[in-house]
């Protein structure tokens, strides 16, 4: 299957949703890295990056919403949905207010949605399988280390408990989207749409935790202007994960 394949079997009004989504990601990008270049008037750039990386939320989700049609499962198919719409409140939050509380407790419940999608289609019982294993295993060292690392950063801004509590949500989300591959009768491009999806928003977060642990450097400014690079086509590809397929 090849991504040009992929996005032929899209319909027209999601390719045209995903499209907006990533020509305004490429173009907040572009403003942040022209204010990492120091052009123009800083604080009308920065609201218009915010302003470009929030619409691209929203197109993001209905790209998902306009996608679920006829889907293997319903349920399954809902639970995406909900988790998508979500985040247009977590990133209003965490863009345009400015609220990193508030942000994270709602994409803590948009990695619950995910994680209840994902639990219900696990076949828990080849979780002995060695390679399985080997993924839980992982997921208990990057959850703990990656919490040690970013803790002391983290801790006298008031993150690192909520930072914590999110990651283990999202590692959990991350680990589930593997473990669908335990189901033979779970289509397998599905699987590995919404596993490579929720990759992609591990990579993104790992941006956010060092930007907001960096907060003050011009690393961090750096570092929050490739967010978008990981986080557009994380949402783009839980987005169609939920689809019926028929390449």
């Amino acid at each position: 299957m090849t991504v040009r394949a992929l996005w032929g079997a899209l319909p027209g009004r999601v390719r045209v949703m995903l499209g907006i989504a990533f020509a305004l990601t490429a173009a907040a990008l572009t403003v942040d890295l022209a204010r990492l270049a120091g052009a123009g008037a800083d604080a009308s750039l920065g609201a218009a990056s915010e302003q470009l990386r929030f619409s691209r939320t929203i197109a993001c989700a209905a790209a998902c919403w306009l996608g679920l049609d006829a889907p293997p499962s319903r349920v399954d198919a809902a639970l995406l949905a909900a988790g998508c719409a979500l985040c247009v409140p977590a990133d209003a939050f965490l863009i345009l207010v400015g609220d990193l509380k508030t942000g994270i407790a709602i994409f803590l419940v948009v990695q619950s949605l995910f994680i209840a999608r994902f639990a219900r289609l696990i076949v828990w019982r080849r979780l002995r399988e060695r390679r399985h294993r080997r993924a839980v295993a992982l997921f208990v060292v990057a959850l703990v280390g990656g919490n040690a690392l970013l803790s002391p950063k983290l801790g006298p801004v008031g993150l690192a408990l909520p930072v914590a509590v999110y990651s283990a949500a999202l590692l959990a989300a991350c680990l589930g989207a593997w473990l669908l591959r335990t189901n033979p009768a779970w289509p397998a491009r599905n699987a590995g749409l919404a596993f490579a999806g929720m990759a992609l928003f591990v990579l993104c977060d790992i941006t956010v935790g060092l930007g907001a642990a960096l907060a003050g450097t011009p690393a961090a400014a750096a570092i929050r202007a490739a967010t978008g690079l990981f986080y557009t086509p994380s949402l783009a590809l839980l987005g169609i994960s939920a689809r019926r397929w028929s390449l």
